[in-house]
Formats: structure tokens, sequence, C-alpha cells
């Protein structure tokens, strides 16, 4: 088993990661306009993009003063993979 898929698999593990990357789904975006319309402050914000990060499915850069956030598509497709590959070898 890869350790980088264990990690990425855990930080899906919570419910407000999983509303991020949704909503990153829709394009890049800046943590203030991650923070609008959620319940979740901007150090819990930051926890979590950085957890995400850490585990490779989002990637990040700076324009100016903004940090910029996308999803890493790699990493989605992997992972994707992985689960194909599972489901193939269920008898």
């Amino acid at each position: 088993m890869n350790q980088d898929l264990a990690k990425q698999f855990k930080a899906l593990g919570n419910i407000k990661r999983l509303a991020i990357l949704s909503r990153l789904s829709k394009g890049e975006q800046c943590s203030c306009t991650l923070l609008k319309g959620t319940d979740i402050s901007q150090p819990t914000m930051s926890h979590h993009i950085e957890t995400l990060s850490k585990a490779g499915l989002i990637s990040s850069y700076k324009e100016g003063t903004w940090k910029k956030h996308h999803i890493n598509e790699m990493t989605i497709d992997e992972m994707i993979s992985f689960l194909v590959s599972l489901k193939q070898e269920i008898k």
C-alpha cells in the first residue's frame, strides 16, 4: 500500500475538506473566496487547505497578495486508478 494514497484518502475523511474540494472543482479560488458562504473560520480554513496540500490533493501559488488554490488533477486520477484496479480485483 502506498503511503501517499493513505494520506490522500485520510484527507478526504472530513466533510469540510470535501466541501472545499467541491468548490475548487469549479475552478481555482483564493482562501477568502472559499470562506464565503461557509461556517469555517479563517484559521480552520488554513488548516484544511494545509491538510489538502500536504496530501497532494490541491496545489497553490501566489498571485500578488492572493494565494490561489486549485485541485491537483493528477493526484485525483491516481486515486481513481487505484479504486478502479481495486474494484477489478474483487471476486
